[in-house]
């Protein structure tokens, strides 16, 4: 099995032009190709790494979803370091909470800082980023020795040595879990055998990135080299609107989610996806006899 680094950096020169990551934010959708994360991530964990994140320390972030915080957590993989996602929907002290169980913060991040990072590190935004084409990522790699640092990085990632380290609610406290990029992808593959992901899959992803779940969205979308409509804020109507315009197969909700689509499904778009993938266990009797009323294809992983 390939693991998360290796198989990225494969799909950024396979596939480069390929779609991954399609902003559904404000304004119109913005894509991200594999090529232009590839390099966005190699160019942002070389920037943080002259700025103290090595390998073995721990970076500190906390952003919604965008495509930064998909940069930070592929960046994390290159340069080597444990990076901790910590939600912005979090009160003051429980974000306190939160940072006291780290041992130590090398850097810590939030959304507005990755615009200067960026452009010292390449001299691009993410946005700038998003309309540079493939063999013009390719050169910029080799101008500004990317592809010198990338075969190090390859060379030197271990799996099981770093990843990413969660907050997750226990009672009415948050505990920190660590997942390594060897068990990250170990399940993303796992979870995409279940599901049985073929080609032309294209993940919708609505939950947090600083959540397992969301996570896992991401991860089973790299290892299947999928694409991924990620969402900046939750709309129901927006989610619907999307699914055949961009031909959506998969998306992993919530029960509460799912009876969001249920009562805005006007134009009758649920039955066209191919797995709606139930993070919280079965549905209530009620909405289950909705979604099979709606030809929804419910999925629930077992645990």
């Amino acid at each position: 099995m390939n693991d998360i680094l290796h198989e990225f950096e494969r799909l950024s020169r396979a596939y480069g032009s390929h779609p991954f990551i399609y902003l559904q934010g404000e304004g119109p959708s913005r894509t991200y190709s594999f090529a232009q994360l590839n390099f966005a991530a190699a160019a942002l964990a070389r920037e943080l790494a002259k700025r103290g994140a090595v390998q073995g320390s721990t970076v500190l972030c906390r952003a919604y979803n965008s495509p930064e915080l998909v940069v930070a957590v592929l960046a994390a993989a290159y340069g080597g370091f444990d990076l901790a996602l910590l939600s912005p929907h979090l009160s003051s002290a429980k974000a306190e909470e939160a940072r006291s169980q780290l041992k130590s913060v090398a850097i810590s991040l939030e959304e507005p800082d990755f615009l200067r990072l960026m452009l010292d590190a390449c001299g691009r935004s993410l946005g700038e980023l998003s309309t540079l084409a493939s063999d013009k990522v390719s050169a910029e790699l080799g101008r500004l020795g990317l592809d010198v640092y990338i075969d190090e990085r390859l060379e030197a990632f271990d799996p099981a040595e770093s990843g990413v380290c969660l907050f997750e609610a226990q009672g009415t406290q948050l505990v920190a879990a660590s997942y390594s990029w060897a068990a990250l992808a170990r399940a993303a593959v796992q979870a995409n055998e279940k599901l049985e992901v073929g080609d032309a899959v294209v993940w919708q992803l609505v939950l947090s990135l600083c959540d397992a779940k969301g996570l896992k969205v991401l991860m089973c979308a790299l290892m299947s080299a999928s694409s991924v409509l990620v969402y900046e804020h939750y709309s129901a109507l927006r989610v619907l609107n999307d699914v055949l315009p961009f031909k959506v197969t998969h998306i992993s909700l919530t029960e509460a989610h799912l009876r969001d689509l249920l009562e805005t499904n006007y134009d009758g778009v649920l039955c066209q996806y191919r797995c709606i993938l139930l993070e919280d266990g079965k549905p209530s009797r009620r909405t289950s006899w909705a979604a099979r009323r709606a030809g929804a294809h419910l999925v629930e992983l077992q645990r």
